[in-house]
């Protein structure tokens, strides 16, 4: 029985942090993915006060993020005229769900890797390779089924686009 408890105690302590520490992080500023004053933690707990991969993180308010170095998080929606961007062979955001670009967003990638393992939404947003690696596993729904003003881009220049899941277009018509 005293096994029994240590064993379950122990195994406890591993995966307390990945089940309880999830975060839901907002942009805040202008910035660099691995600046603290770039976000503003919403709600959960951070040990580090920016995202990681348990963490659900939105870019909003025209805030543009640079991402320079290896970070990951459990999902990402850009939105609001906001912007990503991965410019050095350092950059590396992986989403381990789903990646949604709305509202005129903007994400441009000439340098590094972004990996989304999950679906992604690309609506009244866009979309720039000119560089580096683009993997998405899931599937990419790029529409432009709104009545909103604005297009949906995605202009792939250079480097790799890769879609495993498959690529709906879809127009308002």
């Amino acid at each position: 029985m005293l096994c029994r408890f240590i064993v379950i105690f122990i195994v406890g302590l591993f995966f307390n942090h990945s089940l309880f520490s999830q975060a839901y992080f907002t942009s805040k500023a202008n910035g660099r993915w691995n600046n603290a004053a770039t976000w503003k933690l919403e709600s959960g707990v951070s040990a580090t006060n920016i995202p990681g991969v348990t963490d659900s993180v939105v870019i909003l308010n025209s805030h543009q993020v640079i991402v320079d170095s290896v970070h990951q998080c459990l999902s990402l929606s850009v939105r609001q005229s906001a912007g990503l961007k991965l410019d050095s062979i350092t950059s590396f955001l992986t989403i381990i769900n789903n990646l949604s670009l709305t509202d005129g967003a903007i994400v441009s990638v000439s340098s590094g890797n972004l990996t989304v393992s999950g679906n992604s939404t690309i609506s009244l947003a866009t979309l720039t390779q000119t560089g580096g690696i683009v993997s998405i596993i899931g599937l990419v729904n790029a529409s432009n089924t709104s009545f909103t003003a604005g297009n949906t881009i995605i202009d792939i220049q250079s480097g790799i686009f890769n879609t495993v899941g498959g690529l709906t277009l879809s127009a308002l018509t």
